[in-house]
């Protein structure tokens, strides 16, 4: 049995690790994937007992590979890009580059997301034996492969991934001085190779509070701050629940970092253990020879990586023309872009009269062109992935420059759009569409704003920024871009403390323990202040470039705020595990359409996350009552603690949006409570004790969503001609908000007893026919 339970944990932190692995790098995210390289080659030397070695350190011009035994004469790709295209481009780069003289065998490891097995001429025009169903590999094959070892190697492995793992082990040891909070350190990458993830545990059964970070050095130097790159501080972090921040280091000094960790509010230091922060120097290490800083010798070079660019024009929010130039990235690597410029050239070159300062005498000068800088829409500390997208503007403030490729005198084929690399690589774009589309938005500045010769365009209607997209009139299954009635199964990870409210286990006495919350709450009803709770269910991926309106500004009457369920996208597949396709193609979070290699669009299944905000309720003249205080949480807490109990029938109906269940281990706080409060709240009616609306915000407002599923969608209303970001009508924000979580909660208890009394009665009937 010992062995069943190590194969088990170590083929479940595989499962997750290929799954957060395509998640980041849907958001533009690699660092995760390209250190996975690293990990995966222990793995397989372990499990095939080979002695891979990282070819992409020790032979920079083997791109096709990352690891390879040249005794045993295997190569293996281990990739996160499971698409067709990948593989046929890594064989086709795997012959290219004479790597078939030094290895018979070539394997691909799909670590995320897989594919390309049906592949039937990949090699026709390569003298290459490599069979696409046996030769690659996903986390299936690696985990028969696992199952194949004895148990002390098992438990080998097993010691090797929590050391690597530590948060999906969730056993490791802390050098805190209290066992209640726990901190876990690992390497983030960013901007400079200098961030680390601090993620704080409390186990205990009382709210903690977070005042700042530490770091300490070996020459007893430390610094302390509350300046996060995510995530901020001061905290409170509910009992049972976790808090992830992102915190920059300085690189020169990394190497010497003895302890990070977090204070709390009585001055307590919580480190990190010992082995986390090895392996954080390591990863920056690591990260300093894959990534060496811009004025290295050993700068990468990117000059032989393929960047696509397109320019037009565009209107913005305010009904403004705007010139947009798209650079997509068409490598097998990521880039790091850091600016771009709009170029013409002069031809002939204009003359015009100068004169010096200092003789004052007038003498001609040539003017060969002229240039102006672009903003950039994204954020530039990350790199461009392969298949991502950045996109650059020109600012209102540059336009009138502008005017000049208007005089004549700059032929098309000298207006150019120049874009650079941290390396020093540059590019210079000339492609057909560039001098249109900068003459088109020259015209519109010269005419002041109008557009000359044709009816001005008003602002595109129902849009995610960038892309026109109308809302479909086809019914679409609850967060999904595929037809409702579709038949359709998807890949999910289920943890050991996994809840499925249809396979509730019911509590003795369940509805004895509501009433008595129920007089708890009844208590504080209309003798302290109210307070408001307002949920915010981010879409992912959640494609939008322009910044969303913003929904909270944190007063004096701020309170607190906290995460809610969450669920992880996941493509869609038939019972039988063939891919979905829509004609609704979705983006990634970097505005890639999901597609195959000839542009069909994946099913998709949106993933959400929850952030709830607590504020004080409106300060009414002669307002003297006083917030409820930590009493309301620690009932709400307990609140989340019976939801599990609930008999099945009643758990299923509040939990009709989630049928598929949650993770007991990461939803037990308060706030979970206010989960099932809002579920709820959204199954009433107008007038009825317990009601909430949804809305999708827009600027200076919001607009109501209609459906009662997990993503309610945005009306097709054609009289409307508002900005709101979704595809195909499903919203990348929701927001909703309860006055009273008092009143709310009292009224939420009322109808789950009502329902069991239901529940009761008809089961009676039943019995008695």
């Amino acid at each position: 049995m010992k062995s069943l339970e190590l194969l088990a944990e170590i083929v479940e932190a595989i499962e997750i690790l290929g799954r957060k692995i395509e998640t980041l790098n849907s958001l533009n995210l690699t660092d995760l994937s390209v250190r996975s390289e690293e990990f995966f080659r222990e793995i397989l030397n372990r499990v095939l007992d080979l002695d891979l070695k990282n070819i992409n350190i020790e032979q920079p011009s083997a791109a096709a590979i990352d690891l390879g035994d040249v005794e045993a004469k295997l190569a293996i790709q281990v990739t996160a890009n499971g698409t067709a295209k990948k593989v046929r481009d890594t064989v086709s780069k795997f012959v290219e580059r004479g790597l078939a003289s030094q290895y018979d065998r070539l394997v691909i490891l799909q670590i995320a997301k897989e594919g390309g097995r049906n592949i039937d001429d990949i090699c026709d025009p390569h003298d290459l034996k490599f069979d696409p169903k046996s030769d690659i590999w996903g986390k299936k094959e690696l985990a028969r492969q696992i199952s194949a070892l004895p148990t002390e190697a098992l438990q080998s492995l097993h010691d090797y991934m929590k050391l690597e793992l530590p948060s999906l082990f969730g056993a490791v040891t802390s050098t805190d001085a209290s066992p209640e909070l726990r901190v876990d350190a690992s390497y983030a990458g960013g901007k400079n190779g200098t961030s680390a993830s601090l993620t704080i545990f409390n186990s205990g059964s009382h709210t903690r509070y977070l005042s700042s970070w530490f770091v300490e050095w070996s020459d007893k130097s430390a610094v302390f701050s509350i300046k996060c790159e995510s995530g901020s501080l001061p905290y409170r972090l509910q009992e049972q629940d976790r808090y992830t921040i992102v915190i920059n280091l300085d690189r020169p000094r990394l190497e010497g970092i003895s302890e990070v960790g977090i204070l709390d509010g009585d001055n307590n230091s919580f480190k990190a253990p010992p082995g986390q922060i090895a392996i954080l120097k390591q990863e920056a290490e690591r990260r300093a020879t894959l990534y060496p800083q811009p004025d290295s010798d050993n700068a990468p070079d990117f000059s032989e990586c393929e960047m696509e660019v397109a320019a037009r024009v565009e209107f913005g929010d305010d009904g403004k023309q705007l010139l947009v130039f798209t650079v997509t990235n068409m490598s097998d690597i990521a880039v790091p872009i850091v600016g771009a410029n709009l170029e013409w050239q002069y031809d002939p070159p204009r003359s015009r009269r100068a004169e010096n300062d200092a003789t004052t005498k007038i003498r001609e000068v040539q003017e060969l062109g002229g240039s102006v800088n672009l903003d950039c829409r994204s954020d530039l500390t990350s790199p461009v992935a392969p298949g991502g997208v950045i996109q650059f503007y020109l600012h209102d403030s540059m336009e009138r420059l502008l005017l000049e490729t208007l005089l004549g005198d700059v032929p098309d084929q000298n207006v150019s759009f120049v874009f650079g690399a941290k390396s020093g690589t540059g590019w210079k774009a000339t492609e057909e569409g560039i001098p249109e589309a900068v003459r088109e938005h020259a015209e519109y500045i010269r005419d002041g704003g109008q557009i000359s010769g044709r009816i001005k365009r008003q602002p595109q209607e129902w849009i995610v920024d960038t892309f026109a997209q109308e809302i479909t009139s086809a019914d679409l299954a609850d967060g999904t871009n595929v037809i409702e009635g579709t038949d359709y199964a998807y890949s999910g990870t289920r943890t050991t403390t996994w809840y499925v409210p249809r396979e509730s286990e019911t509590m003795r006495n369940w509805e004895s323990r509501w009433k008595k919350m129920r007089e708890h709450f009844d208590r504080m009803a209309f003798v302290t202040r109210p307070i408001e709770c307002t949920m915010l269910q981010q879409r992912i991926p959640g494609y939008h470039l322009n910044p969303l309106p913003e929904l909270m500004k944190f007063s004096a009457d701020f309170i607190g705020t906290g995460s809610g369920l969450s669920r992880e996208p996941a493509q869609l597949v038939t019972p039988d595990g063939i891919p979905i396709f829509s004609e609704f193609p979705i983006r990634d979070a970097v505005g890639t359409p999901i597609t195959n290699s000839v542009g069909e669009g994946f099913g998709w299944r949106f993933g959400v996350s929850r952030q709830y905000f607590k504020k004080g309720g409106p300060n009414w003249a002669g307002e003297d009552r006083k917030y409820p205080g930590p009493s309301v949480e620690e009932l709400a807490s307990e609140c989340a603690s019976l939801l599990y109990g609930l008999p099945p029938e009643l758990a299923a109906s509040v939990w009709r949006n989630w049928p598929q269940g949650f993770d007991r281990r990461s939803n037990s706080s308060e706030y979970f409570w206010y989960d099932a409060v809002f579920e709820l709240a959204w199954q009433g009616q107008p007038g009825d004790r317990l009601y909430a609306d949804r809305y999708a915000p827009v600027e200076n407002g919001s607009i109501e969503l209609v459906g009662d599923g997990l993503l309610p969608r945005v009306p097709n209303l054609e009289f409307l001609s508002v900005r709101v970001a979704h595809e195909y009508g499903h919203p990348v924000q929701i927001t909703s908000k309860l006055t009273n979580i008092v009143l709310a909660s009292i009224a939420a208890i009322d109808r789950l007893l009502d329902r069991g009394a239901a529940m009761v009665e008809k089961y009676e009937k039943e019995k008695e026919a």
